[in-house]
């Protein structure tokens, strides 16, 4: 059984998802210097744009591997995988996360799909961010079970913290976003053999200003 994790509007492995934000900067007028017996003087206007942006670097496809529920997989206990990647922001705001799935609703929890049969075999996602705390770096769980069209944050990135625009820090490569896919042994036996599979999007936003 795998589930395909890909970002928005269908990106390729270690793609970036960007989003930006423009900001009006009022029309230039330079000034020259007229001709003057001792002294002129001529006037330029000085200006940068810089816009608020997001990122996602650092994600793998999810494989849960094949497994016989009652043998591989035991009925009343679950399977894990665990996924850390990372989100950049530059923005005042921070930035949210939320999930989309190709399968099932468009809000609720995630499932995979058969392809032979089309049964439906439910997983679940719990989201936990890391960040520098107490002179450690340490992961706090946002939700136990993420749904679809929820929103979580806001986050920030830490610039003060790490070095460049992909999670590294001094200490080494710390991501900031954890995901932890699990499924349980009891949905697995409530249908047929199969391989199942869903495409999982993960959407950073900048966050919006507070009112």
């Amino acid at each position: 059984m795998q589930i395909h994790k890909s970002r928005i509007a269908g990106a390729m492995k270690g793609a970036l998802l960007v989003l930006a934000t423009a900001v009006a900067i009022p029309a230039l007028a330079a000034t020259d210097g007229p001709t003057a017996q001792n002294e002129t003087s001529g006037t330029m206007d000085v200006s940068v744009d810089l816009s608020s942006v997001v990122a996602i670097t650092g994600l793998d496809d999810i494989s849960f591997g094949s497994h016989t529920p009652g043998v591989t997989i035991a009925l009343g206990e679950s399977i894990e995988q665990v996924e850390s990647f990372c989100v950049f922001s530059y923005a005042d705001t921070g930035f949210t996360l939320a999930f989309e799935s190709d399968n099932g609703g468009a809000a609720g929890p995630f499932t995979m799909i058969g392809g032979t049969y089309g049964e439906s075999l439910g997983y679940n996602v719990a989201l936990e961010f890391g960040e520098y705390f107490n002179s450690a770096f340490t992961y706090t769980q946002m939700t136990p079970s993420a749904m679809k069209q929820a929103g979580y944050g806001n986050f920030s990135y830490s610039d003060s913290y790490y070095v460049d625009n992909n999670c590294n820090s001094s200490s080494g490569l710390e991501e900031n976003i954890r995901l932890t896919f699990s499924m349980t042994g009891d949905d697995a036996a409530a249908v047929r053999p199969d391989a199942y599979s869903d495409t999982l999007t993960i959407i950073a936003r900048v966050a919006p200003e507070l009112p």
